[in-house]
């Protein structure tokens, strides 16, 4: 064993995100995938689909709930 392996995972605390706007480092069982900036693409995809479409039904909804003109 070398010492990188016995090294802990850096820590991630909030106040490095206020401070210096770090994000914590990806899961590294997910980073070590050989498809994971597909994922990611994949991810934001679907979260920009599911938002279109939450969009579109809240449009069509809309004039069915509110109420009508006296």
């Amino acid at each position: 064993m070398s010492a990188e392996d016995v090294t802990p995972p850096p820590v991630f605390r909030l106040r490095d995100l206020i401070i210096h706007g770090a994000e914590p480092p990806p899961a590294e069982f997910v980073a070590r995938l050989r498809c994971f900036p597909w994922l990611i693409v994949g991810v934001t995809c679907i979260g920009a689909f599911i938002g279109q479409l939450d969009a579109s039904i809240v449009q069509l909804a809309l004039p069915t709930c509110s109420p009508s003109s006296p």
